[in-house]
């Protein structure tokens, strides 16, 4: 039995199995240099992008959370302000020694830690001086009619 069950296809006078007309592909053009590749300059094609350093990403986040415990716990929270600016100080060290981003990134760590640890501080002092203040030996009672506690 042969592939096609109902015989080989009639072919028409232009030689083609179906019927079809014949076709001619275009001839080459004439007179048309063939378009050559323009060069590049070395090393513009591509360049991969320098990774971020997570040490830097990180002191960023770090400072931000601490400005925040800054305020929301009377300073207390500010202290830990030292981590980030440390932090930022490594990371733009390692940043200059590996060719690495996020130079921004360490540095905002380090301004915003050392800002957190400065208002920590300053909060810090302020409660210890109204508390000073309050429970003092010269603090005037009330009822005392202005006289000072003398010791």
């Amino acid at each position: 039995m042969s592939e096609r069950p109902f015989g080989d296809e009639p072919t028409q006078p232009g030689g083609t199995p179906g019927g079809g007309p014949t076709y001619q592909p275009y001839p080459p053009p004439g007179g048309y240099p063939a378009p050559q590749p323009e060069p590049y300059p070395a090393g513009a094609l591509y360049q991969a992008p320098q990774p971020t350093n997570g040490l830097a990403i990180a002191s960023m986040v770090t400072g931000i959370v601490c400005v925040a415990a800054a305020f929301a716990l009377c300073g207390v929270g500010g202290i830990l302000g030292i981590v980030p600016a440390i932090m930022g100080h490594v990371a733009r060290g390692q940043i200059r020694r590996d060719n690495q981003a996020g130079d921004g990134f360490a540095l905002a760590g380090v301004i915003i830690g050392w800002i957190s640890f400065v208002v920590a501080l300053i909060a810090i002092v302020v409660f210890v001086v109204i508390l000073g203040a309050m429970f003092s030996p010269f603090y005037d009672s009330p009822g005392s009619g202005g006289r000072g506690v003398s010791v």
